[in-house]
């Protein structure tokens, strides 16, 4: 197949694409038709990208039938998955390491990663796993300088 022939606008934004995309998948396809309108062969595509020529293939084809809107995935979910944890969903669980678990009618003295994910949820309709609760603690403890008060650990 000869080179592909895009305009300069259309290059334009599948290199940003290729660069900002969430979607490893979409950011090869914007690669993969760039670097169609520079080499002359399919197969040298492919070798370059380290992808195979039927890829490069369905790329150009999808590209042709429905321009960049047809590079996106066509899985249900696609890219990144919606943010679940909010600048509220912070606030929360700072407000949580602020207190005290039997503040909150628990039996537990000292918050853990399971409690704090099941109080969080009942207060916010958000349900977080136990490490990403962890990490949200974190960030609230070293990005805002909120210290948690010393009899407040988390197990």
């Amino acid at each position: 197949m000869p080179r592909l022939n895009i305009n300069s606008e259309t290059i334009a934004e599948l290199r940003k694409l290729a660069l900002m995309h969430a979607d490893a998948r979409y950011r090869l396809r914007c690669q993969i038709l760039i670097r169609s309108t520079q080499v002359d062969t399919i197969r040298e595509v492919a070798h370059q990208l380290g992808t195979n020529s039927s890829a490069v293939r369905a790329t150009r084809r999808r590209f042709a039938e429905s321009g960049i809107d047809g590079l996106a995935d066509r899985r249900a979910k696609n890219g990144r998955h919606r943010r679940r944890v909010t600048a509220d969903y912070r606030k929360v669980v700072a407000g949580l390491l602020t207190q005290s678990p039997e503040d909150h009618g628990l039996r537990a003295t000292r918050w853990t990663r399971f409690l704090l994910v099941h109080v969080a949820a009942q207060r916010t309709g958000i349900v977080v796993s136990p490490s990403t609760v962890i990490r949200v603690v974190q960030r609230i403890v070293d990005d805002v300088a909120v210290r948690a008060p010393a009899e407040v650990r988390i197990a």
